[in-house]
């Protein structure tokens, strides 16, 4: 397990639930275990990646996501587990694709529509920072005179 620090948080809502979001020391962008399956499950379990592993669900998700080493922050004195950015949308990709399926457990009922709720969410701040980064990185000129007009009609090639 990497113990690292924190550099900054911010607090994600989601409807009524405040999700807090963790940037650590190495850049990561993550969120607290515990939290996000007590929401997507509705507070009936906090299952951490072994117990993922073992139930119904681990069988929609990816290994690496599983066994790999966990990264966690220290609070007071102990340890939160945290899920970074990538393995929170597997979680989500996971949880819909076994209600496809018709493998989700009782306590994972409430899951997929939180999960739609979430994806939303991502989908919404994904494409503007998206559209954001390419107006920096391209930044378009709109030339309307007439001469702009002449010279790209002039170099236009059959």
């Amino acid at each position: 397990m990497k113990i690292l620090k924190v550099t900054a948080q911010g607090m994600l809502q989601v409807g009524d639930t405040p999700i807090l979001v963790y940037k650590l020391e190495d850049g990561t962008l993550a969120v607290a275990q515990p939290a996000i399956i007590r929401y997507l499950t509705g507070g009936a379990t906090t299952a951490n990646r072994h117990q993922l592993k073992l139930s119904k669900l681990g069988h929609y998700l990816s290994t690496k996501m599983l066994d790999r080493t966990e990264v966690a922050i220290e609070a007071g004195v102990k340890l939160i587990r945290l899920f970074t950015a990538e393995e929170w949308l597997e979680l989500c990709s996971g949880i819909l694709k076994a209600e496809a399926d018709g493998k989700l457990g009782k306590k994972w009922c409430s899951a997929p529509g939180k999960v739609q709720v979430l994806l939303l969410l991502f989908a919404r701040h994904g494409i503007s920072k998206t559209m954001e980064k390419a107006i920096k990185v391209k930044p378009a000129t709109n030339d309307t005179s007439f001469e702009q007009h002449l010279i790209r009609l002039l170099n236009y090639k059959c």
